[in-house]
């Protein structure tokens, strides 16, 4: 009879050292990257909608650019503005605090004329060379004469 106590008692006890093994082991696991960017364009009205479809070579149209920080650490950011492959104009943000948001109109004016030109908006942390999200913002644009 003692020895079926001490099989079950041993069985128990490896039981909660493999429980304990693996609370401690996922407890342990890296989370999910939680910090991240928020990258936005606005129309001129400070909208996220209306933006233009049709603009005039040589003429401005304004674009809002915003960004908000979740990133855990105080941020600086650029913006690089891309037309037909080449930049345009580039946009500092200064430092942005943890969950601070970020925005700024800004003028755009294209050259040349075309159907379905593309601009595009890249986020890059300032001083890096690669842009911080992948991908860029993109406005797809008709470009008629004055």
């Amino acid at each position: 009879m003692k020895s079926v106590s001490s099989g079950v008692l041993a069985f128990v006890l490896a039981l909660c050292v493999i429980c304990l093994g693996l609370v401690i082991y996922f407890a342990n696991i890296p989370k999910a990257d939680d910090r991240f960017s928020e990258f936005y364009l606005l129309d001129e009205d400070g909208q996220p909608c209306d933006y233009p479809c049709v603009v005039t070579a040589g003429s401005p149209f304004y674009v809002t650019l915003g960004i908000v920080n979740h990133e855990d650490v105080p941020r600086s950011y650029t913006i690089c503005v891309l037309y037909a492959g080449e930049l345009l104009k580039k946009v500092n943000s200064g430092t942005v605090k943890q969950g601070e948001k970020w925005e700024t109109q800004t003028a755009i004016t294209l050259t040349g004329t075309g159907r379905e030109k593309k601009v595009e908006f890249y986020l890059y942390l300032s001083g890096e060379e690669k842009p911080h999200i992948g991908h860029p913002l993109v406005l797809t644009l008709d470009v008629n004469n004055q």
